[in-house]
């Protein structure tokens, strides 16, 4: 197999919205260009402004999450560099308040419940909950 080749291949994100407004092409494609392996995301807009979160795993197999809140003079997406701290589910939600936790567990939730996540990619331990 040539491995050199396969490390060279675009990463598929795979991206889940689960809120009642979804975010637009343009800022897609930004998520995508950091190439994380899934986004599940929890999005809500109105005439000038939105909020919602959005949990990930980078392209390096680590987890984090994102706020999407922003006003009329940022997007939401706009401060994404696709980096992420935590190698564990569990070591993220560990590191969140009580209510930052309420809003990122439904996206774990779905997460887990989907077909975005590859037991081959996903090593043991990385889903401690």
């Amino acid at each position: 197999m040539d491995f050199e080749k396969l490390r060279n291949m675009p990463i598929r994100t795979k991206i889940i919205s689960i809120g009642e407004n979804e975010l637009h092409d343009d800022e897609l494609r930004a998520i995508m260009g950091y190439s994380p392996l899934f986004f599940v995301y929890n999005y809500w807009s109105g005439d000038y402004e939105g909020s919602g979160y959005a949990f990930y795993m980078s392209k390096d197999h680590k987890f984090d999450y994102e706020c999407l809140s922003h006003c009329s003079c940022n997007g939401p997406v706009d401060d994404f560099d696709g980096s992420a701290r935590y190698k564990t589910v569990k070591e993220l939600l560990d590191a969140c308040t009580e209510e930052l936790k309420g809003y990122l567990k439904p996206l774990v939730d779905t997460w887990l419940k989907s077909e975005a996540w590859d037991q081959n990619v996903v090593k043991k331990g990385m889903l401690e909950k």
